[in-house]
């Protein structure tokens, strides 16, 4: 049976909207992550402590840093893009309006790999967005196509003049 005790702060704990574990439930274990196979998720865009070597001081691994005028530029050379923002977890590194994708902002992961957001699907992804082909408009097999008859119609102009 319970002591009067036990169940008043048992209780009190409740009203306060904190839960207890029970004693014999092992506490689960977080073990740390040393690589990711997915972007973060959607929301947890935040700042958060590097988990490269050399941490917040450190560039991210692959990223580069260089001098262009009198500002620095910070460059991502899996996805050939720049920043001029330094490269840390939960800084956005693109400016409004500079992707595709008005809705989409650059940030890097804990790890230094690059992700995009989506704000339109609340998705996050590896790829950088890439700008949508309305329906009937010129794919590269169309403009191949043009290309070529383009040429075959200028090498027949030249042939006539001869």
């Amino acid at each position: 049976m319970l002591s009067e005790a036990s169940i008043s702060s048992t209780s009190a704990g409740q009203r306060d909207g904190q839960r207890q574990a029970p004693l014999k439930s092992p506490a689960p274990v977080a073990l740390p992550r040393t690589s990711e196979k997915e972007p973060p998720p959607y929301g947890a865009q935040h700042r958060q402590d590097a988990l490269w070597k050399g941490g917040n001081e450190a560039l991210p691994p692959l990223w580069h840093q260089f001098q262009v005028s009198d500002r620095t530029v910070y460059q991502d050379d899996t996805l050939v893009i720049s920043s001029s923002k330094r490269p840390l977890p939960g800084v956005r590194l693109d400016y409004p309006g500079d992707l595709v994708d008005p809705e989409c902002e650059w940030h890097i992961s804990p790890f230094g790999r690059s992700y995009f957001v989506n704000h339109n699907t609340r998705t996050t992804s590896w790829n950088k967005p890439r700008p949508e082909r309305p329906a009937g408009s010129l794919t590269p097999e169309r403009i191949i196509e043009g290309h070529s008859r383009f040429i075959w119609s200028l090498a027949g102009k030249e042939t006539e003049s001869q």
